[in-house]
């Protein structure tokens, strides 16, 4: 097991905390190394840890800050836990692995979590994590609040594997038992979900391996190949284009031909199956005109408003969770 000394670091500003991220890798970035990001990617990151990430605040960033608080309420109300607000950056290092530079900030602490209401909100998981042998829980509070068609198509049974791994990461640099991911749906009701990520050392020593991989690949220089993902940022990343420089891929044709073969591939193929699926949306719309749901055996069909007004279409297969949730 590797040991970490591990350091709780005071900011005062956004920009004190974007800099202390910036010598580190974060809980909210790990998920990177594992090919399981939303937003970024390895070259991202890469270039983030080199020039710093002081960009303008995104929409998406301002709402969960906002709806943060809005979170932790409910967790409280709901299940009655007394929360902690967290205030610092959390600094891992290793005395034996130079390259191991890791950070999380939490967003709350439960320090002493009573076994009754840890039970009451977490029975099921807590009895399966083992959890119900303590008396009291240390745990660490991540909290999310995503629109009801984000919570369909990508939680469900579990959140997300980037937000696993970064309720994991907080977890280990906490010392705590585990983080409890509390999601906040933004419907009329504002439901919400709990769920229990533990401690894992089988996970913990390969993380901890990647994030060292990582930073003694960044400091030899090398540049990180790019992914799907910085498709639409790369523009942004070289914006001008010099009419006077040509790349002459003749001699390099058999690695750059066989790539335009398949996106020209790929694209048709897309092309005619995004034609088809707008063929069978269409007619399941038709069909239901102004009904917001279809009931289909083994299917969940729906067409309905979400938070913005705007009616989104469904279809997935049917599961035992879904039906739960329904």
């Amino acid at each position: 097991m590797t040991r970490l000394v591990v350091e709780a670091l005071t900011y005062t500003s956004r920009e004190e905390w974007l800099e202390l991220r910036r010598k580190d890798i974060t809980a909210s970035e790990a998920g990177v190394l594992f090919g399981e990001h939303k937003y970024s990617s390895l070259r991202k990151l890469a270039l983030e840890k080199a020039y710093g990430e002081n960009r303008p605040q995104t929409a998406a960033m301002r709402r969960g800050k906002v709806m943060e608080p809005s979170v932790a309420e409910a967790v409280t109300i709901d299940h009655g836990w007394q929360l902690r607000r967290s205030n610092d950056y959390l600094r891992a290092r290793s005395p034996t692995d130079p390259y191991l530079r890791i950070g999380a900030t939490r967003d709350y602490v439960i320090p002493a979590l009573p076994r009754e209401l840890m039970l009451r909100a977490l029975r099921d998981q807590a009895l399966a994590l083992g959890w119900d042998a303590h008396e009291t829980a240390h745990l660490a509070l991540e909290c999310k609040s995503v629109e009801p068609f984000v919570f369909e198509s990508e939680w469900g049974e579990h959140p997300p594997k980037y937000i696993l791994v970064q309720a994991a990461i907080q977890a280990a640099l906490s010392g705590a038992l585990g983080t409890v991911v509390a999601c906040l749906l933004e419907n009329r009701t504002r439901d919400l979900f709990l769920y229990a990520v533990p401690r894992s050392a089988a996970f913990e020593a390969e993380l901890f391996a990647r994030v060292s991989d990582f930073w003694r690949r960044y400091e030899a220089g090398e540049e990180f190949a790019v992914s799907a993902f910085d498709n639409a940022e790369m523009s942004t990343t070289y914006p001008k284009a010099d009419t006077d420089d040509v790349v002459d891929l003749t001699d390099e044709a058999a690695t750059w031909a066989p790539l335009a073969e398949e996106r020209a591939r790929l694209k048709k193929d897309l092309d005619a199956r995004k034609k088809r699926v707008d063929e069978i949306e269409a007619r399941f719309k038709d069909r239901l005109r102004g009904a917001y749901k279809a009931i289909l055996p083994g299917w969940s069909v729906t067409w309905k408003k979400d938070s913005g007004g705007v009616r989104r279409f469904k279809c997935d297969k049917d599961s035992a969770a879904n039906r739960r949730r329904r």
